[in-house]
């Protein structure tokens, strides 16, 4: 999922930042991504991660007894409703799938880390903070929601990830939009405003002047935000042009 925006010297990767485990990481379309351009944009630092997902409150105190139960009776592992203790309530909502899926390192870090080995600068989108306020501005018992859907969706978590992987091969952004739509944080109206939609918007507003860069610019994001409406090609006003 690579695009070049016509006029200008941007290039655009959908990098997935994990994958099914035993699948390809980083295509060769990827490291020819990160070989071509003198200079990455990325999402946000990870410096401060911790922070962004850490709870001002144990989440058994902030959410319904019914939800906190349900989590208790499916997740079994002590250690694991420890985690979920110290997490805000929708950083614990994914960590619930990540839970249920077999993962590895994917295309994302991958192209960041051979950037930064080659010396090429790194610039963001966006803060940690950013990131942080859209995700909390879901209403909690929207999240308490999503929560529930995704303890009932955890046997077919590692399909869907599967299926998502594949159309990201393919380069088939209609699939990868449907599949994530099927998924517990994409049928969640106010997460995926959150998460995707809010985020392209702001991302465009600071895309817009790099367009007239004379340097070759990589802009590496998830692929789920160059998919479907609101897409960060509708928000950017541009057609981008698969490489």
């Amino acid at each position: 999922m690579y695009f070049e925006i016509p006029g200008s010297n941007v290039r655009v990767l959908g990098a997935m930042h994990m994958v099914p485990a035993g699948t390809l990481a980083a295509p060769p379309w990827a490291i020819e991504a990160c070989d071509w351009c003198e200079a990455l944009v990325h999402e946000h630092s990870n410096d401060d991660a911790a922070w962004m997902v850490r709870a001002d409150r144990p989440l058994s105190s902030v959410l319904a007894a019914d939800t906190w139960h349900a989590i208790e009776a499916a997740v079994a592992s002590e250690r694991r409703r420890a985690v979920l203790e110290g997490l805000r309530p929708w950083a614990a909502a994914m960590h619930l799938t990540v839970w249920a899926q077999q993962l590895e390192l994917g295309a994302e870090p991958t192209v960041l880390q051979r950037g930064l080995a080659d010396g090429k600068p790194l610039d963001v989108l966006e803060t940690v903070a950013d990131v942080r306020a859209a995700f909390d501005s879901v209403p909690l018992r929207e999240v308490e929601k999503v929560m529930i859907a995704c303890l009932h969706d955890m046997p077919q978590a590692q399909d869907r990830l599967l299926r998502l992987h594949a159309a990201w091969l393919a380069g088939d952004r209609a699939a990868m939009h449907a599949s994530a739509a099927d998924s517990p944080m994409g049928a969640s109206a106010a997460m995926w405003e959150a998460g995707v939609l809010r985020r392209n918007r702001a991302w465009g507003l600071k895309l817009q002047p790099l367009l007239k860069t004379d340097k070759r610019t990589l802009v590496v994001v998830g692929p789920l935000h160059l998919c479907g409406p609101g897409s960060l090609e509708a928000c950017l006003g541009v057609s981008f042009r698969r490489v």
